[in-house]
């Protein structure tokens, strides 16, 4: 599963360049990249619950590490937020 991208179900997290909204978004898009890098690399077990694709034609799962989401983890370092993808809310902005 190497190289391969998922969208993590039930959380948003910045985009990086050229799909950022603004600069501050992309930075913080490729601090997300850089974590999301090191916390893959200090797991033990990592448990993905693939559930289908999005629109864009990547994987939709829950991914945990050491039976913590990803999502939860990257929270903690403020790069994702909470987010029901039904978009039955509005997406979380990186840009304020």
């Amino acid at each position: 599963m190497q190289g391969r991208r998922f969208r993590l179900i039930g959380y948003d997290s910045p985009e990086t360049s050229p799909h950022a909204e603004c600069l501050a978004e992309a930075d913080l898009g490729e601090e997300t990249v850089s974590a999301v890098q090191e916390i893959f690399r200090d797991a033990d077990q990592v448990q993905i619950l693939f559930r289908g694709v999005d629109e864009y034609g990547r994987g939709r799962a829950h991914v945990y590490l050491d039976g913590v989401h990803v999502g939860h983890l990257l929270e903690q370092r403020g790069l994702a937020q909470r987010w029901n993808e039904d978009r039955s809310e509005a997406k979380p902005s990186w840009c304020e």
